[in-house]
């Protein structure tokens, strides 16, 4: 029996977890009066558990339409990006779900190096804004003393 990668797996999971919010949200709008967006959330939410089902038991199509629809989410973020400049946080985050779900379908060895880097990025960025706030209390200290 072959293995599922352990990328499609997380994806399965993740897929899951979103198709699930989705149903509840497409539930939660249909009994609270917006039918028209209630049905359309809970569709989509049915969708994602077919795709999910497909993800769990391996299937290639199911793989190639979740590729599809990350691509799709990379075109509506850099039209966010464009369109609303305002937005370039939640661009470059759509890009980058969107980057790290392709690598975790197809790339794992890749996806596992994207890890380390976001993983690396993040501590500096958070090692930068604790030192921002050992000055901010140095200084607080010092002007009290």
């Amino acid at each position: 029996m072959e293995r599922r990668p352990r990328g499609v797996t997380a994806v399965s999971v993740i897929s899951a977890v979103v198709g699930a919010l989705q149903i509840l949200t497409g539930a939660l709008l249909l009994f609270g009066g917006a039918a028209l967006a209630g049905s359309l959330i809970l569709l989509v939410g049915v969708l994602t558990w077919i795709v999910t089902v497909g993800l769990f038991r391996g299937s290639n199509g199911a793989r190639l339409f979740v590729t599809i629809v990350l691509l799709l989410n990379v075109g509506s973020a850099i039209y966010i990006l464009l369109a609303h400049p305002a937005q370039l946080w939640s661009a470059v985050l759509g890009v980058l779900f969107a980057v790290i779900g392709i690598a975790l379908l197809f790339f794992p060895l890749t996806a596992a190096w994207v890890f380390v880097v976001l993983g690396g990025v993040l501590a500096i960025i958070f090692a930068i804004g604790l030192f921002g706030l050992a000055w901010r209390m140095y200084q607080s200290a010092k002007g009290a003393a």
